[in-house]
């Protein structure tokens, strides 16, 4: 059998124009995914702020329940804000937080201290904001013993507390606050 060569002479252009409205296609697909991701990006962003401002009046709506007026609110929500402002903690964290300090506080003003207590807690045991506040606040509320996790994390000898001695929670809250107050908790 004899070997037989064929050579075929190809005419892509037709082929080429195609291509180009191809191209053109996708491109036109890529700029309309592009704006309608940058439309998306835009409603995000405004339903972010819409959340915020939500959480904040949500916020000082608990603070006036807890503190029986809106001025106090209106102090603690200040208080809050100007902790934010010098500390690694988000404000959403902290916005969370306050109204379990502020259930256990005896004040507004005492609210300040107790967010410090908080924070140097949280940085201390590795818990998030949140968590210390609400351990702080079973510990406040029923003594050291209802903290499970004040326990778990090692926070509960952290503060002062001896193993196997029952405390009140009034006891409890002495403790903590003074020893913070005296700076002779080592954290």
């Amino acid at each position: 059998m004899a070997e037989q060569t064929v050579k075929l002479k190809l005419d892509t252009r037709q082929f080429d124009q195609g291509m180009q409205r191809v191209k053109g296609g996708f491109g036109g697909l890529a700029t309309a995914i592009a704006a309608t991701a940058a439309a998306f990006g835009g409603l995000q962003v405004a339903k972010g702020f819409l959340t915020t401002a939500r959480s904040i009046e949500n916020l000082k709506f608990q603070l006036a329940a807890l503190t029986g007026s809106t001025t106090e609110a209106a102090k603690a929500m200040e208080i809050l804000q100007t902790f934010a402002g010098g500390v690694p903690f988000e404000l959403g964290e902290i916005q969370k937080a306050a109204p379990s300090l502020l259930a256990v506080a005896d004040s507004t003003e005492e609210l300040n201290e107790l967010l410090a207590i908080t924070g140097d807690i949280a940085a201390a045991s590795g818990l998030d904001f949140q968590t210390v506040a609400l351990q702080l606040q079973r510990t406040f509320s029923a003594g050291i013993g209802a903290a499970d996790l004040f326990r778990d994390r090692a926070v509960k000898s952290m503060l002062g507390f001896q193993e196997g001695v029952q405390y009140t929670a009034a006891q409890s809250r002495d403790l903590i606050i003074n020893g913070f107050r005296d700076q002779t908790i080592a954290i």
